[in-house]
């Protein structure tokens, strides 16, 4: 078994099977604090160059992830599962 940190997997992109779109980078981690298992990858989208200001990010739970590479990981994904928490100005998190 090959092991990792979180530091590493901050440098690969996440890229999506069902449609080839890039995700982004994983920024966080979330995991169960009763077994310590992974359980999801939280990923910074990609927006844009024209979205100033706006913070989107995805949770991709573990059962969506196919692969972790060398330079990427494999997520397969439709559009209705991709779940995006967008922070209003005001600093709010909100789920859509």
């Amino acid at each position: 078994m090959r092991l990792t940190d979180t530091e590493k997997l901050s440098e690969k992109y996440v890229l999506n099977l069902c449609d080839g779109s890039d995700l982004g980078y994983v920024t966080d981690v979330q995991f169960c604090t009763e077994t310590g298992q992974i359980t999801a990858f939280i990923v910074t989208l990609d927006t844009g160059l024209f979205s100033f200001g706006k913070c989107d990010r995805a949770v991709i739970p573990w059962e969506k992830i196919e692969c972790i590479g060398e330079d990427a990981i494999l997520v397969k994904l439709t559009p209705n599962e991709l779940r995006r928490e967008e922070k209003s100005k005001k600093g709010k998190k909100f789920w859509r």
